[in-house]
């Protein structure tokens, strides 16, 4: 017998607990979470439900349960990603993917709670749970486009392609997606557009929009531009050559750090699909340490000190270094990781390789010599 608890809408305990099956009958308000797996090539694991199961028979999906009366949230998801693939995690593998937001269907009204891992495991290397699955399978996004698709024709597809543009081959909308949004202070405002964001995809989709942004009925034919046309054009012309540069610096990290005997994500020589680069130190003060060398050589603000703080958002203090001429800038080189387990720096950008190099062999001597 599975027990379950109800909570009300907006979520919270009511302190009724009910079997499983009864839940359901009735329309009970729970708690589910739904997990994720995505690697560092940018796919995402898929399971097929085997044809004999009473929900979602034969179906593409992730991994998903119920929240039993015993345990939080994230305890149901720890459990269940070993349960479905027998993937191991901790609680602070597990990456929020949004808020929590409310299903209602006939006989199953929850309230999903969505995750994301980070797994670079092999998909043969998966124990998956047999009575439940017939096999996991690791999909590019054109795949999982393909596969919303065959679901659902008419669903609007939207990509955040932050960090990720000009990095692979072919971006989102020519594989599929129907609207891809990114922010001008990262790889396509090429380090010289001061602020601003851009939407890219069906015209249809661009001009409502821009209805809904700036006046119904003129749509892009007016809108606030605050000056800004020129040094947008100007990092839009620029982007391909510092995106070039900023992944060769994840590359050129990735490669000393694993010569160190780090954990990288990716490894200097695989696949990747953004300009990020994920160090993990496993310890608090190597994590620190290095994000305040990454500061203090920065060609901006290397007076300042990094410290980990407070931020909204998140449930960890966080430490960032950013010496950048555009403040927020990620782009530019900058660092930033939650005092959490395994104590993850993840470090992006560089306008210039020769600048990347030097900083950052000037931190992990930092690091080194602490």
């Amino acid at each position: 017998m599975e027990l379950l608890r109800v909570v009300d809408k907006l979520g919270n305990d009511t302190n009724e607990i009910i079997e499983r099956e009864e839940l359901h009958n009735r329309g009970k308000l729970h708690n589910e979470v739904t997990i994720y797996i995505v690697n560092a090539k940018g796919e995402v694991l898929l399971q097929r439900r085997r044809k004999n199961r009473r929900f979602c028979p034969n179906k593409l999906g992730v991994i998903a349960g119920h929240q039993s009366y015993r345990e939080d949230i994230l305890t149901c998801a720890v459990r269940e990603t070993k349960e479905e693939i027998g993937l191991k995690i901790k609680k602070e593998d597990l990456h929020p993917l949004c808020d929590k937001y409310l299903v209602e269907e006939k006989y199953n009204n929850h309230y999903m709670y969505p995750y994301y891992v980070i797994c670079n495991q092999k998909a043969e290397d998966f124990t998956i749970q047999k009575e439940e699955l017939s096999f996991v399978r690791w999909y590019k996004i054109e795949e999982v486009i393909k596969f919303i698709r065959s679901i659902d024709k008419e669903v609007i597809i939207m990509i955040d392609n932050c960090y990720c543009e000009l990095v692979n081959k072919k971006e989102p909308i020519e594989v599929g997606a129907d609207i891809c949004v990114g922010s001008l202070i990262k790889n396509l405002g090429g380090a010289i557009a001061s602020n601003g964001g851009y939407i890219v995809g069906r015209k249809n989709l661009i001009n409502l929009c821009a209805e809904r942004l700036n006046v119904p009925g003129q749509a892009k034919e007016v809108g606030p531009s605050m000056g800004q046309n020129k040094p947008i054009l100007e990092g839009l012309y620029m982007a391909p050559m510092i995106v070039n540069n900023a992944i060769k610096t994840a590359i050129y990290t990735a490669y000393l750090f694993e010569k160190l005997g780090y954990n990288v994500s990716p490894k200097y020589n695989e696949e990747r699909v953004d300009i990020v680069e994920n160090i993990i130190f496993n310890n608090e003060e190597d994590l620190i340490t290095y994000v305040k060398a990454i500061q203090s050589n920065s060609k901006i603000d290397s007076n300042a000190i990094a410290m980990p703080s407070e931020m909204p958002g998140y449930d960890d203090k966080i430490i960032m270094a950013s010496g950048s001429f555009t403040q927020g800038s990620s782009i530019e080189l900058s660092c930033d990781g939650p005092l959490r387990s395994p104590y993850i720096a993840y470090q992006q950008g560089s306008i210039s390789y020769k600048y990347g190099k030097i900083i950052v062999e000037r931190a992990i001597e930092y690091l080194l010599n602490k």
